[in-house]
């Protein structure tokens, strides 16, 4: 079959320097993406002349939050593929090759998803962890820490991922992922859709970025999540698996979600643990409780009207 056509996917907002650096190290690819498109605000006019001086294109987001720069990306390209990557990364030389030869070996592909070096640490992990899946209702995503062959997964993350257009066209990812900013749980929503529809994922840790995560600019931490961040991961994740896994997924996440969670998102279980390692406090676990209990709500709210989403 013959290779697929790619577009390569910054979006950004008022991260200049980083913008330029990403971009630069696109210009240095061993291969040439068919077209490179900034996706920025309108407010950042230097983002685009950043750009415009790296012979990209840049097109406006109509709102904010990253779920809506991605459906807006998708909805101005016209190649086979996209390939998203973070203003704060720098894609290794053969990024774009690799990831064109995987889709070039299956057209049921829907996604690839390969590891983000955070810090450039290309070292840690471990070639057995279990990268970009869910097992009992936890979900594992682990993609900076994967090494190894590929191997299948259900899920990318958005610092380095690439998507078969046909596979995730149409959805309306600004109307369906909760929270503002980075919006965790927007590659749940694209990869678990493109499994519905009948193509599958992988995740190939030697495609590889260089990831340095800047600053975000709002209360969308990386390691102390705010009350709000919490309420949106937890109601993303159960509403995609919901959509799109089916009822009991759904539902043994919701549990393990409430009665364990996981260091970030804790529930009962690592709220007791976080108390006995002298850290008490029950406020992140009442965030998650109270995103468990909207989560029937949000699953209702997203099969309903002519305009919900495609499954």
């Amino acid at each position: 079959m013959p290779e697929p056509t790619v577009t390569v996917v910054v979006p950004t907002m008022f991260r200049h320097d980083d913008l330029d650096r990403c971009l630069t190290a696109i210009a240095g690819l061993s291969s040439t993406p068919d077209r490179v498109l900034v996706v920025t605000r309108a407010e950042d006019e230097r983002s685009r002349d950043i750009a415009t001086r790296h012979s990209a294109d840049a097109v406006v987001v109509p709102a904010p939050g990253l779920a809506v720069a991605i459906e807006t990306a998708l909805q101005h390209t016209t190649t086979d593929i996209v390939a998203f990557i973070d203003d704060d990364a720098r894609a290794h030389p053969d990024w774009l090759d690799r990831i064109r030869a995987h889709f070039a070996g299956s057209p049921l592909l829907g996604f690839v998803a390969g590891r983000d070096n955070v810090h450039g640490d290309a070292e840690s992990g471990s070639a057995t962890l279990l990268v970009g899946s869910l097992r009992r209702g936890k979900l594992h995503g682990k993609h900076h820490l994967g090494h190894g062959p590929a191997r299948p997964a259900m899920h990318a993350k958005g610092a380095n991922m690439a998507l078969r257009v046909a596979a995730v066209g149409g959805l309306p990812l600004g109307r369906m992922v909760l929270g503002q900013g980075a919006q965790h749980g927007n590659e749940l929503f694209l990869c678990f859709g493109a499994r519905s529809r009948g193509y599958h994922g992988v995740y190939d840790p030697a495609v590889q970025v260089d990831h340095h995560p800047a600053a975000r600019a709002d209360n969308d931490g990386r390691l102390e999540f705010s009350a709000e961040r919490l309420d949106a991961d937890v109601r993303n994740s159960a509403a995609a698996i919901g959509l799109y896994l089916g009822l009991l997924p759904w539902m043994t996440y919701l549990v393990r979600a409430a009665l364990v969670g996981d260091r970030n998102r804790p529930g009962l279980a690592w709220t007791v643990l976080r108390a006995l390692r002298g850290r008490p406090s029950f406020a992140p676990a009442r965030s998650v409780l109270g995103a468990v209990a909207k989560a029937p709500g949000d699953l209702r709210r997203l099969r309903r009207g002519p305009d919900g989403p495609l499954a």
